[in-house]
């Protein structure tokens, strides 16, 4: 029901950061005296980029959404649903507004903000998740034609520390030890090694792993189900754990 917590949460957090980004948009031109073109077009750039990303995350979970770009006096604050096409169009503009905007790349503190190429893949995330695949191909083509995000050297160390901000990351959440830290490996651990087992790989994605020959197991001569890990993707291997190994000690 609209009452159960993860619903309710998800909802009121995202037009929680709409109406943010609504009465910065508003209110920002208070200091375009004070602030470099460079920045304030950046900082808009932000702002548009975050309510889009608001906006394609709710109609992917919700479909039809209240669409509000404004910031409303509590008499208007009940508003009607707005068709879900409606409001993906509003992303896409507004996505692409913000990859006007945004740098390529940041340095130093500003590491984390979103980019151009954040603008652009969220386009093409959000076209995908809808099935405008043309609009979704044109976007990543767009990101690949930045020339800036490539593979990181090693998939095992992408994920820690030293793959951290790598060129591969297009959007991160960074986490620091002892500042900002994550409880994902709880939720990895099995029950008997004291976690929750609430974030587990499915058979779906074990089987979505192709074979080295590049065919999918259920075509490949080389797929054994005596030993699934045989003759696989090597990071099928690197993500999911096997009988036997060794995690956390």
């Amino acid at each position: 029901t609209p009452n159960t917590g993860v619903i309710r949460n998800i909802w009121s957090t995202y037009y929680g950061g709409i109406t943010k980004c609504n009465t910065f948009l508003e209110n920002m031109s208070k200091a375009k005296d004070v602030t470099s073109a460079a920045l304030y077009n950046r900082i808009d750039g932000e702002a548009r980029f975050l309510r889009a990303y608001y906006y394609g995350c709710l109609i992917s979970l919700y479909g039809d959404v209240p669409l509000i770009n404004k910031t409303l006096p509590a008499a208007e604050s009940f508003v009607a649903r707005t068709p879900k096409a409606q409001v993906l169009d509003f992303v896409f503009k507004e996505l692409d507004d913000a990859a006007a905007k945004l740098p390529v790349s940041y340095t130093g503190l500003d590491v984390g903000r979103a980019s151009k190429g954040s603008a652009l893949a969220a386009k093409a995330r959000f076209a995908l998740y809808n099935e405008k695949f043309d609009v979704a191909a044109a976007a990543a083509k767009a990101v690949m034609d930045l020339n800036y995000h490539s593979l990181f050297s090693n998939y095992r160390n992408l994920f820690t520390y030293a793959g951290e901000n790598s060129r591969e990351s297009i959007l991160a959440f960074d986490f620091k030890q002892t500042v900002r830290t994550a409880a994902y490996s709880q939720g990895n651990q099995s029950r008997l090694a004291g976690g929750f087992s609430t974030l587990i790989p499915t058979r779906g994605l074990a089987d979505s792993y192709e074979c080295t020959d590049g065919q999918t197991i259920d075509k490949s001569a080389l797929y054994s189900t005596a030993d699934i890990y045989r003759n696989r993707d090597p990071r099928m291997r690197q993500t999911i754990l096997g009988d036997g190994d060794a995690w956390f000690g």
